[in-house]
């Protein structure tokens, strides 16, 4: 047996070779022995002989031992995103995953309609690769076999558990014939296997790799009707024995349940039953330790040493060990379609269209640590930690969408902005903004500081405004350290005519010199163009010459540019703005109105020192809206929403960068609001949509600090900047402006 076993590669090959010299030329079956063709149609991968393997086209011995042609699998790798966007994928009306424990292997489940009102189910295995940087199917599973029913993968990765059952030709499944094989996924060697059928969702292989258990399902007659009968069982891999199990009942204790959506921890088997009940098993045994009624969502991290609870809306999460509920943020409890548990106590919650990170303390709070947004799916995503990645990934339908796992740093400042905010809650503001301005220089990109309420936020807690003013000077100082890199202006992409500019900037030297979006780089500083690396400025000292040779339209044109200064990460120059923006609006609402110019005037600064580092045309509308705010003084008129509509409005390509402000904090733009049907159309919203007028707070003058930090107090109140309207309306007419006057100068407090 072993001998034939060994021998099993080269017969096969030999018996392929017969099939295909037969295609070729059919008449030579006349003139091949009868054993050959008859081994020949047994063995063949076709369908009239040995038939398709779990995993594949494979032989009848691929089938028996679990062999695989080597050359057939050494084929380049088919990655998720190129196989998700094949025309073949749209007979599929629902694609759902399932993950090994470090993310490192998947299995997607897929559904399709064969008939109205019946649906079949298709499997396919990923692994991840780390240098295509996305799962890639698994050559064990090209194509899978036409009556394969379910499927899923290990917690290591190391095996898949799957089910193999095959109509009765009454277009049901035939149970009595099904079995359940448990597969390497190194080789595709069948180590064990049950005549049992379990579904994808309530089947798993233990950690440890020694126990196979899930709900079977067992067809009896009652009455002339087909009834499916369920149990929990569990199998030993190793000698393939039952071991017994308890039974296990709904909370009712009426019937047994249909245990779905099994989740394995060390310590807990947790499953969400058809009656919306979630349990907990013990691994040991499988007796019931816990369960919970009107369960919509349950997750278990690795050591089962916490439990993600759903319930009636609420998530929750809990401590197993006394199953206390843990302290969560504002807002964490809402919704949520998905949860996962990553390393060092990080938990992931899904939406639909975002992404949000926490992470757990050692005194047992969860603490927000970032997010990611996206298009609304509007469907359950399949959340996972990709260790390999290092990174989180959903993959809602047939999309995918990453974020980076939040750094050691990222999170230490969550921690410290934290602690900051329930210093100022208890009215320690000295200590509390100490504390803010070491969260923001150890990690100034950190998600909860990006947002603009979260400087509002601070004032609210009870800081005062030239605190909150400080605060946005030391943000943006510190984001306009970060690292700063070379460009030209282009993006490139490599394609069978080589490396070819995809975009150009109109802002950039590049398009200064003459590339064109099309042009493909043949030559770069002298050196030929292969890979996107070969046209890299990232190391190119700025304000360095760059040579090219592009090739356009058949011709060969030699170009030269030089590069600029721009930043590594453009984040930083997009909330560098916001500061701004924020920094202005404040300014006016404090008795400080030359403020906000200035600092419309440094935003004009920003713009024409790092031309390449945003969309201008929409961010460098906070200029004219600051201007516009410092106009309308106490009492708008005319002359503020004609000024405005000479800048082209403040929502330009649809873009709410600047619009946001005076929508989302109506109390700081309230003199903009005087005529609503005028500044509706400013920023290109329908007037229902704006907030509702807001009642002017008559902010008292105070002090606050200006663009170096010195703190000020002003001396008289804020006087209306007047600008001559533009004699027509379109906003594409440019009129000279009458320089502002300005108010009186303030005083530098001691």
């Amino acid at each position: 047996m072993t001998f034939f076993s060994n021998s099993h590669g080269c017969f096969r090959a030999m018996v392929s070779g017969l099939w295909k010299t037969a295609f070729v030329n059919p008449g030579c079956f006349r003139r091949l022995p009868v054993v050959a063709v008859l081994a020949a149609a047994f063995l063949s991968p076709f369908p009239f002989g040995g038939g398709k393997a779990v995993y594949g086209e494979t032989s009848f011995f691929d089938r028996v031992f679990g062999g695989t042609d080597k050359a057939e699998k050494a084929t380049a790798p088919v990655k998720y995103e190129s196989f998700m966007s094949s025309p073949d994928m749209k007979k599929y009306t629902r694609v759902q995953h399932t993950f090994s424990r470090d993310g490192s292997w998947m299995v997607t489940k897929m559904a399709r309609s064969i008939k109205p009102g019946t649906t079949v189910d298709d499997y396919v295995l990923w692994r991840f690769d780390g240098k295509e940087n996305s799962f890639v199917r698994h050559p064990l599973d090209r194509d899978i076999l036409e009556s394969m029913r379910e499927m899923t993968v290990s917690p290591d990765g190391n095996y898949i558990a799957v089910c193999d059952c095959p109509w009765d030709g009454k277009g049901l499944i035939d149970t009595s014939k099904a079995r359940v094989s448990i597969v390497q996924t190194s080789d595709g060697k069948i180590i064990r296997t049950f005549p049992v059928f379990m579904s994808s969702t309530a089947m798993h292989i233990t950690p440890d790799n020694k126990t196979l258990v899930g709900t079977t399902y067992v067809r009896r007659d009652q009455g002339g009707r087909q009834i499916m009968d369920s149990v929990t069982e569990a199998y030993s891999i190793g000698t393939g024995k039952k071991i017994p199990v308890p039974a296990m009942h709904d909370s009712c204790h009426r019937k047994k349940s249909i245990l779905q959506q099994l989740k394995l921890s060390d310590r807990y088997l947790g499953a969400w039953c058809s009656n919306a009940t979630a349990w907990l098993f013990d691994t040991k045994d499988y007796s019931m330790v816990r369960n919970f009624d009107k369960a919509e969502i349950l997750g278990l991290n690795h050591d089962g040493s916490l439990a993600a609870i759903r319930m009636e809306g609420k998530l929750k999460i809990l401590e197993t060990a006394t199953w206390k509920e843990m302290e969560t943020p504002p807002g964490f409890a809402a919704g949520g379609l998905a949860i996962a548990f990553g390393p060092d106590n990080t938990i992931l919650k899904a939406w639909s269209n975002c992404l949000e990170e926490y992470v757990i303390l050692k005194g047992k709070q969860l603490i927000y640590v970032q997010e990611k947004r996206f298009a609304d799916k509007k469907k359950t995503p399949s959340t996972v930690f990709v260790q390999q990645a290092g990174a989180w990934y959903a993959l809602i339908d047939k999309e995918v969408h990453t974020m980076k796992a939040a750094t050691p740093e990222m999170i230490r400042a969550a921690v410290i902005l934290d602690e900051g905010k329930e210093l100022l809650t208890a009215g320690f503001h000295s200590v509390a903004t100490r504390k803010i301005q070491e969260a923001i220089n150890l990690s100034p990109l950190q998600q909860d500081l990006q947002h603009s309420k979260k400087y509002a936020d601070f004032w609210t807690r009870g800081l005062p405004l030239k605190d909150v003013g400080s605060l946005l000077l030391f943000h943006k100082n510190i984001l306009l350290k970060a690292e700063k890199r070379s460009m030209i202006g282009i993006g490139v992409d490599k394609s069978e005519g080589g490396i070819v500019v995809t975009s150009v900037n109109p802002e950039g030297p590049a398009a200064k010199s003459g590339f064109r979006k099309g042009d493909i780089i043949k030559l770069f500083n002298g050196r030929p163009a292969v890979s996107a690396d070969d046209v890299s400025t990232r190391d190119i000292p700025i304000g360095s010459e760059i040579t090219c040779v592009v090739q356009r339209e058949g011709r060969q044109i030699p170009l030269s540019t030089r590069t600029v200064t721009g930043f590594a990460d453009n984040t930083n120059l997009a909330i560098t703005l916001r500061r701004l923006m924020e920094y202005g609006m404040l300014a006016v609402n404090t008795g400080h109105p030359q403020l906000a110019i200035e600092a419309a005037d440094e935003v004009m600064k920003l713009k024409k020192q790092y031309p390449l580092g945003m969309k201008w045309n929409i961010a460098a509308r906070i200029s004219p809206a600051l201007k516009a705010l410092v106009m309308a003084g106490g009492a708008a008129d005319a002359k503020t929403y004609d000024y405005l509509l000479e800048q082209g409005g403040l929502m330009p390509e649809g873009s709410d960068f600047v619009s946001y402000y005076i929508t989302g904090f109506p109390d700081f733009w309230a003199p903009l609001y005087a005529d609503r049907k005028k500044l509706a159309y400013i920023l290109n919203l329908d007037e229902a949509k704006l907030p509702k007028s807001p009642k002017t707070k008559g902010f008292s003058l105070q002090p606050y600090p200006d663009l170096a930090g010195r703190l000020l107090t002003p001396v008289t109140a804020p006087k209306r900047l007047d600008t001559e309207a533009p004699a027509s309306s379109a906003p594409t007419v440019k009129q000279k402006q009458v320089a502002p006057s300005q108010p009186s100068k303030p005083r530098v407090l001691d």
